[in-house]
């Protein structure tokens, strides 16, 4: 049985795959399954329309006909995989008030909703969907940053977004990236959304990449970082071990989740390894 309310992010993920998939999408059905008023449907729609992904009809909506990608906020592929490094994010991020920055993408939307519960924890982001799921978190300071919309990510990018993060300090920046090598660091396919994660590495005194295993040994066309900008990686042990050894030989700290490597962790970085 599904519970009285759903996150609407998992709304809309749910919506946008049957879309992709070629399902017709009916307001009242939407709302009794997922147990939302009609009105509530109809925003969501509305904000999917607003991104081009579909043309509302009466009482439902239709694909635009040039369907777009399912935004990468949206994506649940290997959806337990992240929640799993989310976790063991979440548990190397200090109590306190520490000021946390992420940039967008499904593993790093994991992350926040883990942490949406902290007090006092104050948090930048240049992506939408991560300030709308925490919007509502009154114990908590959003700050979200200025620029301008990728509708495939919902990540503010470009000049608006760099000037609003000169003034601001991050303790710890958690970046989401396309792809991490050892010899050439981390990527992301859209050159902005790259040079967006950068802005924040700069500002951040502590550097977590959480990236799930099919990322690990994957080029990605424009450079975030390299791996001597990164403090620790958080990945699963589905990652490519040769290519994962590669990355370990650099001295970067992995974490897989797996005994052996927090043996491995907690002796190149002096923490403890709680994860």
């Amino acid at each position: 049985m599904l519970r009285a309310t759903r996150r609407r992010s998992d709304r809309i993920s749910s919506i946008v795959e049957r879309m992709a998939a070629g399902r017709s999408l009916n307001v009242s059905e939407l709302a009794e399954e997922f147990r939302v008023s009609s009105a509530t449907i109809r925003r969501d729609l509305q904000f999917l329309e607003h991104q081009g992904i579909i043309s509302r009809t009466h009482g439902g909506a239709t694909s635009t006909g040039e369907f777009a990608p399912t935004p990468a906020p949206y994506r649940t592929h290997r959806a337990g995989e992240k929640a799993r490094i989310a976790g063991r994010v979440a548990e190397a991020i200090p109590f306190g008030r520490p000021v946390v920055g992420f940039n967008g993408g499904s593993t790093t939307l994991q992350v926040a909703r883990t942490l949406a519960g902290r007090m006092g924890m104050t948090v930048v982001t240049n992506s939408l969907t991560i300030a709308a799921e925490l919007a509502s978190q009154a114990w908590l300071t959003l700050i979200v940053t200025g620029g301008t919309n990728r509708c495939t990510s919902h990540q503010l990018v470009g000049p608006g977004m760099h000037a609003s993060m000169s003034e601001i300090r991050l303790d710890i920046a958690v970046i989401g990236v396309d792809g991490i090598v050892a010899g050439h660091g981390a990527g992301n396919h859209d050159p902005e959304e790259a040079a967006a994660a950068a802005a924040l590495i700069a500002r951040a005194d502590r550097v977590i990449v959480a990236a799930d295993g099919s990322k690990i040994g994957r080029m990605a066309a424009a450079r975030v970082c390299r791996l001597s900008e990164i403090d620790e990686l958080f990945t699963d042990d589905s990652a490519d071990p040769e290519a994962l050894e590669m990355i370990r030989r650099s001295g970067l700290g992995v974490s897989t989740g797996s005994e052996a490597d927090c043996v491995h962790y907690s002796h190149s970085n002096n923490a403890d390894c709680a994860l």
